[in-house]
């Protein structure tokens, strides 16, 4: 049987060469340069083996895709391959129902950090955690989820044609996330309309919530005087003993003070009350004498 370089050999000279074929971006024909697009690969050796990973890659390179068409749930490729007439691979995904996406978007939403790199194309690690989180796939995880097929006669299905086309679709992926996004079926514009929308949403109910909490009076509707410690037993002015009408006694020498734990305290302010009720006795005596 001949080995793997021998066949590869093979394609090398009979392959049909494509003028304008699509090829990879990176001169250097790398793929899975991003985490999205290396995910998006290795989903393939889950369902290709090596051999036709290996020749597909190869076409890949070669640029044998003539024409790729990327819509809602499939991909339709061309591919030439040593025949005169193109091979045509389908691929088709499922595409996510409109209750899952409002899942997904809702809690795209909140992630105030996520939706601020989405609307740059920024495509952050924690889009596919959000997918997991609702056990929706964003990449292909199993054969009900990913279907292939080629109008080649290679009995192996994905063939070395689908193979191909995974690669270009990486390098798609690649540069503009949003391609497999639109696969499982929201459009860029479609999805950040959606965000938006979620975002006012969400900013409308944070701005009823802060108006609720700030109806609710902390303090006294009264507005209180700072206390300026230093002045606190100064007189500001001299009051006026005419200005006293009712005070006949300072009722205080009777208070109970027993809530007291100081008994010092409580002997202070005892004598300060009736020091204050004898000056006041006092001057309204005087005060009496003098209006006679």
């Amino acid at each position: 049987m001949a080995s793997l370089d021998t066949r590869l050999k093979h394609f090398q000279t009979k392959l049909r060469k494509v003028k304008n074929g699509i090829r990879p971006k990176n001169l250097e024909g790398k793929f899975g340069n991003k985490w999205w697009s290396k995910k998006w690969l290795e989903s393939l050796e889950f369902f290709v083996n090596d051999k036709r990973i290996v020749q597909g890659r190869f076409y890949a390179r070669e640029g044998q895709i003539r024409s790729l068409v990327i819509d809602r749930g499939s991909i339709q490729a061309k591919v030439q391959g040593t025949k005169i007439k193109p091979y045509s691979v389908t691929i088709k995904l499922q595409v996510l129902t409109d209750e899952a996406w409002q899942d997904i978007l809702e809690q795209m939403a909140k992630n105030a950090m996520l939706f601020s790199k989405l609307l740059i194309d920024k495509f952050p690690e924690d889009l596919e955690k959000i997918f997991s989180q609702f056990n929706y796939p964003l990449f292909p995880e199993n054969t009900n989820d990913l279907l292939t097929s080629c109008t080649c006669a290679d009995w192996a299905n994905p063939c070395k044609h689908t193979a191909a086309v995974f690669y270009i679709l990486s390098d798609f992926i690649e540069y503009d996330p949003f391609n497999l996004l639109f696969i499982r079926g929201k459009s860029r514009i479609e999805i950040r309309e959606i965000l938006r929308q979620y975002q006012r949403i969400i900013t409308i109910q944070e701005d009823k919530s802060k108006r609720k909490i700030e109806k609710i009076p902390r303090y006294s509707n009264q507005v209180e005087k700072r206390i300026d410690l230093a002045s606190f037993w100064k007189s500001n002015k001299k009051v006026k003993l005419t200005d006293i009408v009712k005070i006949t006694k300072l009722e205080r020498e009777t208070s109970n003070f027993d809530d007291f734990t100081e008994p010092k305290l409580v002997e202070l302010l005892n004598l300060s009350y009736k020091k204050a009720s004898e000056i006041v006795n006092n001057k309204l005596t005087k005060l009496s004498y003098e209006n006679d």
